[in-house]
């Protein structure tokens, strides 16, 4: 016996109220996350790979930095030396497309560090893992 899944206009306005309230948030989390991203304040990133939380500005949980100044042979050679950065203390991930890259601190147990302790965390962290790009 075959069934067949009929909407009555009632249900079929229902179905279209969800998938457009949806649509809707859907839209509005990629519009936070977008101008999130435009909003976060910003690391610096030498040419060795360090990077550096800003030194007059108080501490955040997320930076963004540009890395467009490092050069790598391939995206993967990007995500190896990044990913080899993470640790339990912070989490980065960069865009290869822009180059935009995305810093976490992982505060939870390390509220009361200073921006110096965080910068040497960072410091240690990236010169024990030296680049290696294709410049």
């Amino acid at each position: 016996m075959a069934y067949c899944l009929t909407l009555s206009r009632k249900n079929a306005g229902a179905v279209k109220t969800a998938l457009l309230g949806f649509l809707l948030i859907l839209g509005m989390t990629l519009f936070g996350l977008s101008s999130m991203a435009q909003s976060l304040p910003i690391a610096s990133l030498d040419a060795e790979g360090v990077i550096q939380l800003p030194i007059n500005q108080p501490i955040a949980s997320n930076y963004s930095f540009d890395a467009s100044a490092l050069s790598f042979e391939s995206n993967a050679a990007l995500f190896r030396f990044f990913d080899a950065l993470n640790n339990d203390t912070f989490l980065i991930r960069v865009n290869p497309e822009n180059m935009e890259g995305h810093l976490m601190l992982r505060t939870k147990n390390r509220s009361s560090w200073t921006v110096e302790q965080w910068n040497d965390a960072l410091r240690q962290r990236c010169e024990a893992r030296p680049i290696r790009t294709n410049n």
